[in-house]
């Protein structure tokens, strides 16, 4: 089963990619970031530098590794007050 939902996720995630635009003038809000790795892959598609990404992690340790891949990452519950002082613009994917 694990391998299943290994192939369908990377298929999908694929698919993500290959419709994203090329766009230097995109702000990424990425919410679930997770360690940064997936969102490492959606900045390079689209064509912006880390600085031009926002995201949410609810586990502190997963939102350490994503700073140290260059990410300005926020440590929230969104079921709590939002944890980002101004809403940029964003485009968005949720793999979850």
């Amino acid at each position: 089963m694990t391998r299943l939902w290994n192939d369908a996720e990377r298929a999908y995630r694929l698919k993500i990619l290959e419709a994203l635009p090329h766009d230097a003038s995109v702000r990424l809000l990425d919410i679930g970031c997770e360690d940064g790795r997936w969102t490492d892959r959606v900045r390079d598609r689209i064509g912006i530098p880390h600085s031009r990404v926002t995201a949410i992690e609810i586990v502190p340790e997963d939102s350490d590794r994503a700073r140290a891949r260059g990410f300005e990452v926020h440590v929230a519950d969104l079921n709590e007050s939002w944890p980002v002082p101004t809403r940029p613009s964003t485009s968005s994917t949720r793999t979850r």
